[in-house]
């Protein structure tokens, strides 16, 4: 997100890290109201991706700014942790329960597909996630092992389970996430989810074959035997 080219005293913004430690992006509000909602829908959201096990962890952080006259004692300008004034409430959520009800302009949801977002960086490139981000370069996916095409994992066909039909050569793949994707300082290895090729199994078919009916032969002996009065 890029912050606006001329801020202005009291102007407010909301920052996000859905990753800790990756950089926080921000996104301008008109007002305390939604700045709070915007912190409470982006955690929700990454909730959501944790129990749907789009990403194995998360360790977040976020909060409003406000943009004021004396950052740093100086007298120059720049953003600062919000906080009401008049009660030194720097929690919006607790702040706005003391205040009168008052008619405001929802927050309006955009209707196209925003898509997932990077587990690196966070960047959202479209609604179909590339395999490789196009900001940080991290991979999410590798390529499909059966025809070397890349292949956003949205878009191989489910059979069952974690068997996924590649829609290039349509060949049977395993996908799962990478059991080591998380490093120990916290930042991820790469590719996000493994493609793996599945071995093709011929159905068993048995054959039936009906055996003929052989009639019993006598010898010449029995015969006699059999025909003598």
């Amino acid at each position: 997100m890029n912050e606006k080219t001329e801020n202005k005293i009291g102007d407010l913004q909301v920052w996000w890290i859905p990753q800790v430690p990756m950089k926080a992006f921000q996104v301008p509000v008109d007002s305390v109201a939604i700045g709070a909602k915007l912190l409470q829908v982006l955690a929700d959201y990454d909730i959501f991706q944790y129990e749907n096990k789009i990403k194995p962890d998360y360790s977040n952080a976020g909060g409003l700014q406000r943009w004021c006259e004396d950052n740093d004692g100086n007298g120059n300008p720049g953003w600062e942790d919000w906080y009401d004034e008049e009660t030194d409430e720097d929690d919006p959520e607790e702040w706005l329960k003391t205040q009168p009800v008052v008619a405001f302009t929802p927050l309006s949801i955009a209707k196209e597909e925003v898509g997932e977002e990077c587990q690196n960086c966070g960047n959202i490139a479209g609604p179909i996630l590339p395999t490789k981000c196009p900001n940080c370069g991290h991979r999410d996916i590798n390529a499909c092992p059966r025809c070397d095409k890349e292949v956003s994992r949205q878009n191989y066909v489910v059979i069952s389970g974690d068997l996924f039909e590649c829609p290039q050569c349509h060949g049977r793949v395993r996908l799962h996430i990478n059991t080591d994707l998380v490093k120990f300082d916290h930042t991820l290895n790469q590719p996000v989810v493994i493609v793996e090729p599945v071995d093709d199994i011929l159905p068993i078919v048995t054959l039936k074959i009906p055996m003929p009916k052989v009639k019993p032969i006598r010898s010449q002996v029995d015969a006699k035997i059999g025909g003598e009065t």
